[in-house]
């Protein structure tokens, strides 16, 4: 009897998790764009250079072998848990390092994730980057959170 009952929990904890998570959890999205350009060092009148927009993710002008890193501070100002997960589009993301995809920040926690643009081939990059939080509605959302 107890394995029937382990079945049907595992079962309906499926169908919650399929079907009902847009009912348990709140979503929320920031888009930025990505771009970086690894060149061709010629001469001293050659502009390497980094781009300091908090619009967009610019990793700037890089020689080969070059790095560019940016930060993102993430905090969770409610009284529960949230998730975070970062999702990456374009020909850029061959070159980019996260720290972390996806992190679980405790109520009133902050984060930082690290976004690491690696030359390792001529040419101009660009992509999106998502960060996506989740927030539970109710508290059995902060139980399912890391399954989301």
């Amino acid at each position: 009897m107890s394995r029937k009952i382990l079945v049907v929990l595992l079962a309906a904890i499926a169908v919650l998790m399929l079907g009902a998570s847009d009912y348990l959890f709140i979503e929320d999205s920031n888009h930025f764009d990505m771009s970086a350009q690894t060149i061709k060092i010629t001469g001293p009148e050659t502009k390497i250079g980094f781009a300091a927009q908090t619009s967009e993710l610019n990793f700037g002008r890089l020689p080969l072998g070059g790095r560019s890193t940016k930060f993102i501070d993430v905090s969770n100002q409610f009284n529960s848990p949230a998730k975070v997960k970062l999702e990456m589009r374009g020909n850029i993301t061959s070159f980019v390092d996260l720290s972390n995809e996806e992190m679980i920040l405790g109520p009133f926690e902050s984060g930082q994730i690290s976004i690491c643009f690696n030359s390792r081939e001529f040419g101009n990059y660009s992509g999106d980057i998502n960060i996506i939080s989740y927030l539970p509605k109710y508290n059995i959302g902060n139980w399912l959170l890391k399954y989301r």
